[in-house]
This record gives structure tokens, sequence and C-alpha cells, in this order.
């Protein structure tokens, strides 16, 4: 089988996930990891699906993009899946307001504290009098929580926004 990855982005439509979906089963594919998620109005997917070796299929996925109004891009992939070298075991989260190069800064201070990220969301919301920006990132700490947390503290103050960190297991067992 061969195995690829997909993005495929565009106006928001109800249904959008259904109709992609359907296309790729329709077509011997079968997905495996997926996330997808509205970015400021704009219906957002990428996933990562096996296929079979004959690619009539590339086609069919072509044809939906344009049909869909989705603009999607595809790349043949190695048939190997990667395997994360480490899990997450904390999550980080971040609120404040939005300030060019706060993605960057934050990141930057995690990778020099020795802090892995596995995963990051940002989110923007407009209220009444101000705007808030959310960043929650997965991550992989090999310092003990009370070290990073003392670190987190400080980078918080430095760019005047809240910074919060807790071990995956403070959120309870998954059932």
């Amino acid at each position: 089988m061969k195995r690829y990855a997909l993005t495929a982005s565009g106006p928001y439509k109800p249904g959008d996930i259904v109709s992609l979906s359907k296309v790729l089963f329709k077509n011997g594919c079968s997905i495996g990891d997926m996330k997808t998620g509205m970015l400021e109005g704009v219906f957002t997917a990428t996933l990562v699906f096996s296929a079979p070796e004959d690619k009539s299929y590339l086609k069919k996925i072509k044809e939906f993009g344009k049909a869909s109004g989705l603009k999607i891009s595809l790349k043949e992939i190695p048939e190997k899946p990667f395997r994360h070298l480490v899990c997450a075991n904390h999550i980080i989260t971040v609120a404040g307001a939005n300030k060019a190069g706060l993605v960057y800064k934050v990141a930057a201070a995690l990778f020099k504290m020795g802090i892995g990220i596995i995963e990051l969301e940002t989110k923007r919301i407009e209220g009444e009098k101000r705007e808030l920006y959310i960043m929650v990132f997965e991550v992989f700490s090999p310092a003990p929580e009370a070290k990073s947390r003392a670190g987190l503290k400080a980078l918080g103050k430095r760019l005047g926004v809240r910074i919060g960190i807790r071990p995956i297991e403070a959120f309870g067992p998954i059932a």
C-alpha cells in the first residue's frame, strides 16, 4: 500500500469531513491520523492515509477538491509510519494579549529549557473589550515539574502572559 499526507483547506461548509472521508473510503483508502478544525473561519484538515497501489484514487481526490472548493495537497510518504520517540507528559497553557512573536518566544524558551513540543494549538478569542490569545502545548519535559514551573513563571512575567503547566495525569484517566 502507498501512504500519503493530505492537507485540505477552504471556506467551511457543513459536511466537509463527511465528504472528504467518503471520497477516500469509496476509493479504497484508509485514514490513519487526522486533525481537522477551523482557523479563523477557514476549514482545515491534515491527515495520513493508506491507499491501493493502482493510484486511480488520486484523480478522484483531485476532482473532489475542485468540486468542493477545498484546496487539496498530497504528498507521498514512506510506508513505515513514524513512531514518536517520546510522548507528551505535560500540558502547558499560555493566555494573554496577542503580540507579534509570542508563539516564537514561548516555543524558543521551551526549547532552551529542554522541553519538547509534541503538539501546539492556538486560538484567538475576541471579547467585547479585548482580545485573548490562548496556546495549548502538549510537551515532553524531562525536568521535574517544579523546575519547569519556575522557569515558565519567569517567562510569563517577562512576556506579560499567564503560563501554567500540569502533568497529563492531572486531567484524569482516559476511559
